[in-house]
C-alpha cells in the first residue's frame, strides 16, 4: 500500500492493535481510496450576492463549474453568516454555470458564499 494511504502508524502496536490497523488500512486502500481517486473531483468558487441583486427574494448568479447534476455545498463566509441567517438565505437551485439563491427577507447588505463543487 502506498504510504500516503496508511491510516495508522504501526510503531508500538500490539498484535490486537496491529490487526485493527491492518483492517482499517485495507478498507482505506480497497474501498475508500479508489472511490476518491476515480469518482470524485472537487473545485471551489466564491459567489457574492449584492443587496441590489435580489428580485422577489431570489437571485441567480454565475458559478463557474456548476452543472445541473453535480453536488454543491454552499456556505456563507464567516462575515456573512449573520446576514444570511437573518435573511433566511439558502441555495435553491442550480443550472449549467449558475446557482440560484432564495431568502425569506432580502438582506440589506451583501452575502458572500463559498461553494464546493463535487463532480
Amino acid at each position: 500500500m502506498p504510504q500516503s494511504t496508511k491510516f495508522l502508524d504501526s510503531s508500538g502496536l500490539g498484535l490486537y492493535d496491529q490487526n485493527i490497523k491492518d483492517y482499517i488500512d485495507n478498507i482505506v486502500e480497497n474501498d475508500i481510496a479508489p472511490v476518491i481517486d476515480t469518482k470524485a473531483s472537487m473545485s471551489t468558487v466564491t459567489v457574492t450576492i449584492a443587496s441590489g441583486d435580489w428580485s422577489n427574494n431570489t437571485c441567480t448568479k454565475s458559478a463557474t463549474g456548476v452543472t445541473v447534476t453535480n453536488t454543491v455545498i454552499v456556505s456563507p463566509v464567516p462575515d456573512s453568516i449573520s446576514t444570511a441567517a437573518n435573511a433566511g438565505f439558502y441555495c435553491s437551485g442550480q443550472g449549467d454555470g449558475t446557482l440560484t439563491f432564495s431568502c425569506t427577507t432580502a438582506p440589506s447588505s451583501s452575502i458572500t458564499v463559498n461553494v464546493v463543487i463535487l463532480n
